[in-house]
């Protein structure tokens, strides 16, 4: 399920860049309403003791904005999609915004204009995509030091396969028939970002990706790859 936010400041302002963080701390916020999902949700999350996942993703902010330096100027109305599999987390999130008609972004008060509620779901075998918000693929070495990949890295895709296995068997609670493949259909952007105090490396870009639909509906609805509850792997399909 799909919940896009029009978002309305009251006066202009500027956030930095790296506003990933504080967009999720808003939705946990909201979230609230319902203090024992909230909870569940932040502490715990769907799947195994190993392999964890909150099942949902956001994308940047879109609309009467724009890049000014190491900012982004508010001057009017936004807007900010949200996705999950979880019609729990959808109607816990869609009651908060009813009840409070309000979105915190960091010191801020946005007013909630809309709430457009989308059903849409992957049907197809084969779709070309292109990132919403980029796409990071990680793991840590013997030091746990965390290392990040890129598309073209031998390890890109056996890692990014890992990862939506567990996030395939937490949802479903059984692993997946079959694997995905993402095939770059041009050249990779590489975007660093600050979250949580952390440098993150992530990849935005156009892909094709291949797999049964059930499990291209899943990753359209939770994101590819990982950190995807911190604003990361979103993807809209694409007309080839």
């Amino acid at each position: 399920m799909q919940i896009k936010l029009t978002l309305e400041p009251r006066q202009p302002f500027a956030i930095p860049l790296s506003y990933h963080y504080q967009i999720q701390s808003a939705i946990y916020h909201l979230l609230n309403v319902n203090p024992d999902y909230a909870h569940f949700l932040h502490d715990t999350g769907y799947g195994s003791t190993s392999s964890r996942f909150r099942l949902f993703t956001f994308g940047g902010l879109s609309g009467k904005c724009r890049i000014v330096g190491k900012e982004m100027q508010i001057e009017g109305r936004i807007t900010l999609e949200i996705r999950s599999i979880s019609e729990e987390f959808c109607k816990i999130l869609k009651q908060a915004l009813l009840e409070r008609e309000e979105f915190r972004l960091f010191d801020q008060t946005l007013s909630v204009r809309m709430i457009e509620v989308g059903e849409k779901h992957v049907t197809a075998e084969r779709v070309s995509i292109v990132t919403r918000s980029p796409i990071v693929v990680k793991c840590s070495d013997e030091a746990g030091k965390t290392i990040y990949y890129a598309p073209h890295d031998a390890e890109f895709l056996p890692l990014l396969q890992n990862n939506y296995i567990r996030k395939y068997a937490a949802c479903f609670g059984t692993e997946p028939e079959g694997g995905i493949l993402l095939l770059p259909q041009n050249q990779p952007r590489k975007v660093v970002t600050r979250c949580k105090g952390i440098w993150v490396t992530a990849y935005h870009g156009k892909f094709l990706l291949i797999g049964k639909p059930e499990s291209l509906d899943l990753l359209y609805q939770t994101g590819l790859g990982s950190k995807n509850a911190q604003g990361f792997g979103m993807f809209d399909i694409i007309d080839d």
